[in-house]
């Protein structure tokens, strides 16, 4: 094959019929690929295709392919730049919580009932977790809903609800835990049978 006859003759002049040498209408050449062209973008050309498309058809088909991967790939890219951001944000607050020592329920209920001195005493919440961090108040209130459920303590709320957030008290009805009472519990039907 001579150099100005078959595939490579037929090329000449592809770059001005793209645009010229400067390929500025490429950024707008996405927007013309032919939607069967994204849809087919990972099947491969047949020899059969290939015998009745020129070189010039080839070449621009596998710029309009490159076109179409390379909108995905911008697409991608943005999306994995979201990504890093968010866990750039994250990951200080995630390091964070490592930090703070595990929750035990049962160990935030003992210093709820540390907090009071007798059966019967009333206090308020407020009161109990005056000057603790926000995650350690939140703790204390999950454990205080604990103790309501185990009937160790009573919630009270305070009249003026709509006038002020802190209304919660608890009153202590009893200094053993709930486990410690069951130790010791029987059941009436038990009982009444001896």
């Amino acid at each position: 094959m001579s150099a100005g006859s078959g595939y490579l003759g037929s090329c000449e002049g592809w770059g001005r019929s793209v645009g010229g040498d400067d390929f500025s209408n490429l950024d707008n050449f996405a927007d013309e690929v032919p939607a069967q062209i994204a849809e087919d973008q990972d099947q491969f050309i047949t020899a059969s295709q290939t015998d009745r498309m020129t070189y010039e058809d080839l070449v621009k088909r596998s710029v309009e392919l490159f076109l179409v991967n390379s909108e995905k790939y911008a697409q991608e890219t943005v999306l994995s730049r979201a990504m890093k951001d968010w866990e750039e944000m994250i990951g200080p607050h995630l390091t964070a919580q490592e930090e703070k020592p595990a929750f035990d329920i049962h160990d935030y209920g003992d210093r709820i009932m540390s907090n009071f001195s007798d059966v019967g005493e009333r206090r308020t919440f407020a009161s109990i977790v005056q000057g603790k961090e926000n995650h350690e108040v939140c703790r204390y209130m999950l454990a205080s809903l604990q103790l309501a459920n185990d009937s160790t303590v009573e919630i009270h709320q305070r009249d003026g609800l709509e006038e002020a957030i802190d209304t919660m008290e608890m009153t202590l009805l009893s200094k053993l835990k709930a486990h410690e009472r069951f130790k010791t519990y029987s059941a009436p039907s038990v009982t009444d049978a001896h």
